[in-house]
């Protein structure tokens, strides 16, 4: 009895199509992207806050003058307690208290003179906050 001994017939080559490359390829850059932006913002979340202050709308009321306003927190953390005063020309002061302005984000508020505070100059800034 006669063996029949057949040859195998070497393995193919497993070649990866080039979608698959691509694909490939393409999902380690997002991965590589998304590290990054994460580390990104971890690094913000620890900056202090900038507190920043500008007029939005100035109105007369029955009272005198209302100055609208918006602070914004261009910092990472929390400021809280957040004073805001604004100060006229002639010396005529208000004050406000903002509970809280969230990093990158901002509040709003508003501030009553007897004086028009567009006959003068009006100067609003952050005055102070405290950590929360």
């Amino acid at each position: 009895m006669a063996r029949r001994t057949t040859k195998k017939a070497p393995p193919a080559t497993q070649r990866v199509p080039v979608l698959e490359w691509m694909a490939a390829v393409l999902g380690g850059l997002m991965a590589l992207l998304l590290l990054a932006l994460v580390l990104i913002d971890a690094r913000r979340q620890h900056e202090p806050p900038v507190l920043v202050v500008e007029a939005r709308e100035i109105a007369s009321t029955a009272g005198g003058w209302r100055v609208l306003f918006e602070v914004r927190n261009e910092g990472g953390e929390t400021a809280a307690q957040v004073q805001v005063i604004g100060a006229l020309a002639s010396g005529e002061e208000a004050h406000a208290v903002i509970d809280d302005v969230p990093g990158r984000s901002s509040a709003e508020g508003g501030l009553f003179f007897s004086e028009d505070p567009r006959a003068g100059r009006l100067a609003l800034r952050a005055e102070g906050f405290i950590e929360p």
